[in-house]
């Protein structure tokens, strides 16, 4: 099982970087490997997704199953093809000043040794460059935060991979 962590202070609320993170029908339009999602039911913060990924001329179509509690975390997970499992969480915490603290852990494997040998390598960085095209996005939709500091460019991404 691969193992990805990452935390940062973000200048935006938990309540707006909840709601970037939940919005995953709109994660083609900013989310590199992102080719496709949907939502196919939604009840409160409770929802399943289909999603296609790909990588180069590869490409997965995968339904995850999201639960979230607004605004401090969201659950996803999946055992659906490629995926033997995933599970990723966002957790968002206040952190003054219309800051957040935002933790994202993913855990994933892939069925076939076939995926895990074309897509194992690249999964770590492509989770790297979404965090920040998640970053980027919150920017655009939010402002650069309350008072003009961006907190996550002056700090590098903390990120741990096992």
């Amino acid at each position: 099982m691969h193992r990805f962590n990452a935390r940062r202070r973000l200048p935006f609320t938990a309540e707006q970087l909840y709601d970037l993170a939940a919005d995953v029908a709109r994660y083609p339009a900013f989310l590199p490997h992102w080719r496709a999602a949907r939502v196919v039911w939604r009840d409160g913060d409770a929802f399943e997704s289909e999603q296609v990924v790909g990588l180069g001329p590869l490409g997965w179509r995968f339904r995850a199953r999201a639960e979230g509690h607004r605004p401090d975390r969201l659950r996803i997970r999946s055992g659906d093809s490629p995926f033997r499992s995933l599970d990723i969480e966002w957790r968002f915490a206040p952190a003054g000043d219309g800051r957040s603290i935002v933790g994202f852990q993913a855990r994933w494997a892939f069925r076939s040794v076939a995926i895990e040998a074309l897509a194992g390598p690249a999964v770590e960085p492509a989770i790297a460059h979404a965090l920040d095209a998640f970053h980027h996005r919150a920017g655009r939709l939010y402002g650069p935060g309350a008072d003009g500091r961006d907190d996550a460019h002056r700090a590098p991404l903390a990120a741990q991979a096992d």
